[in-house]
Order: structure tokens, then C-alpha cells, then sequence
């Protein structure tokens, strides 16, 4: 019986110290799992920032495309305005360039005095020898291409007319 008595004492102590060791693991299981959900949950905050800040970074992605793409018209606009005010600029200096060789080869013309007294009486005009000559007048100041007037000379020796190869009318002598 002594044997079986110390085989007993043996297998209480064995089972004793398994059952220890059994709920030490059991604690170090519970331990691991806890702190596998902790970084489960942390996965899941960081997962959700993260698609957040994707979220706020295509909105800010859509916003400065949307800027670009409108500052790219605003630009566009402006360089066809930019280029109409060059062409109009360009076409302002021919006519000052026509006008100031214009007033270089006209003659100064003097102003001749209205004679102090008339001989004879002015002749009456009908209404009809009017409207010609306002039609006529009409005519001839309409028949430049120019905005000012293209001074037409005649019976003046030593002038021509010439153009020049822009278009531009002017006389020399």
C-alpha cells in the first residue's frame, strides 16, 4: 500500500501541477485573444481613417482639377482676347502708319478767303439738286476702305497714287 499510496501523491502532485499549467495557458490564450481584437479594432479605426483620408484626398484631387480646368478656360479666353487686341492694335498702326504717310505727301493747302463781296446773286437750288449732291457727296465719301478718309488729289502734276502691298493708299510726288 505504500507504493500505492506514493504513486497516488505522485499522480495528485502531477495533476496539481497540470492543472496549474492548464490555467496558466488558459490565461495566456485569454491574454493573446484580447490582445487580438485590440489590434483587430485598431486594424478597423486605421482601415476606416485610411478611407477617409482617400476619400478627402479624391475631393481635393476633383477640386484642383476642376480650378485647372477652369483657369485653363480663363486663360484660353484670355489669350483670344489678347490676340483680337493685337490684330486690332496691328490694324490701328497701318492706319496711323497710311495716315501719317498721307499727311507727308499732301501739299499744305492754303485756305482761301471768302471773296468780301458777292457779284453776283446766288443761284436758287431745287430740292431735287440737293439731294443729288448730298447723294453725291454720300458716294464719294463712302468709297475708301479705310476709317479716315483717303484725300483724292486731281489735276495736281507730280502726284500718284500708290498702294502699298498691305492694302494702305496713299499719294506721292
Amino acid at each position: 500500500m505504500r507504493t500505492q499510496s506514493k504513486a497516488l501523491v505522485n499522480v495528485t502532485e502531477e495533476k496539481t501541477h497540470l492543472q496549474e499549467a492548464n490555467d496558466t495557458l488558459k490565461a495566456e490564450v485569454k491574454r493573446l485573444k484580447d490582445v487580438a481584437e485590440g489590434q483587430e479594432r485598431e486594424t478597423g479605426r486605421v482601415k476606416a481613417q485610411l478611407k477617409d483620408l482617400r476619400a478627402m484626398q479624391d475631393e481635393k484631387i476633383l477640386e484642383k482639377e476642376t480650378r485647372v480646368a477652369l483657369n485653363l478656360g480663363r486663360l484660353s479666353d484670355m489669350q483670344t482676347k489678347l490676340e483680337r487686341n493685337m490684330d486690332a492694335i496691328e490694324l490701328l498702326n497701318q492706319q496711323v502708319r497710311a495716315h501719317t504717310q498721307t499727311r507727308k505727301t499732301r501739299p499744305c493747302q492754303k485756305r482761301r478767303s471768302p471773296p468780301a463781296v458777292r457779284l453776283t446773286p446766288k443761284r436758287q437750288t431745287s430740292y431735287v439738286q440737293l439731294q443729288k449732291k448730298k447723294k453725291k457727296e454720300r458716294n464719294t465719301q463712302g468709297a475708301h476702305i479705310h476709317p479716315f478718309p483717303v484725300p483724292v488729289i486731281k489735276g495736281r502734276k507730280g502726284w500718284r497714287r500708290d498702294e502699298s502691298k498691305n492694302g494702305d493708299v496713299f499719294f506721292q510726288r
